[in-house]
């Protein structure tokens, strides 16, 4: 008995999905190794040419502003970007990334650190797997407290405006406290 299996049915063998990923995260390390290195033809080559890719600042990004953005880091700047907790799902010649990218920069003698939780598309062309869209999200994260003095405190006290909004700061004890002028401050 001869049967015919229209193409995309058949699932992906456990063996090829794990392949499939390991190329992808191979990728996403080599584009994130281009960023620190300022190199654009990882890049060109990742790319699908009507690639979206929406950066940690908002902006969506063509192909050419995109490309156009990598540069080498400045003199005094240096960094390292490990992409994390890599997942892929595939669903015939399309597959979804999550990832989390982990910035360590020294950035003039102050080491800077990041988080990007990013998602991403791609598609198989030809033999290849091309980039369709990227959404990278920076993760915030709350500054170490530190003690300052009541005379440090008491020069960011005073009255603020922006329009007709009056915002009001005072130092109450070792912490600072403000609110809209009229409301109670918090």
């Amino acid at each position: 008995i001869l049967m015919l299996i229209p193409a995309g049915i058949c699932q992906d063998s456990p063996a090829s999905v794990m392949e499939i990923t390991n190329l992808l995260h191979a990728k996403d390390q080599a584009l994130m190794d281009a960023v620190t290195a300022g190199d654009p033809k990882v890049w060109d080559a990742a790319l699908a040419p009507d690639v979206i890719y929406l950066d940690e600042s908002g902006v969506v990004n063509s192909r050419e502003e995109l490309l156009k953005q990598l540069q080498p880091l400045p003199a005094g700047v240096s960094g390292k970007i490990t992409v994390e907790d890599y997942k892929a799902t595939l669903h015939g010649d399309t597959a979804t990334v999550f990832m989390a990218d982990s910035e360590a920069e020294n950035f003039h003698g102050q080491q800077l650190h990041a988080r990007y939780l990013v998602t991403e598309t791609w598609q198989k062309s030809g033999s290849d797997w091309k980039l369709l869209l990227a959404h990278v999200y920076a993760t915030l994260h709350e500054p170490p407290i530190m003690k300052v003095s009541t005379q440090e405190l008491d020069a960011f006290a005073g009255r603020y405006t922006a329009g007709d909004l009056v915002y009001v700061i005072s130092r109450d004890g070792d912490h600072l406290v403000g609110g809209r002028e009229g409301k109670p401050a918090s």
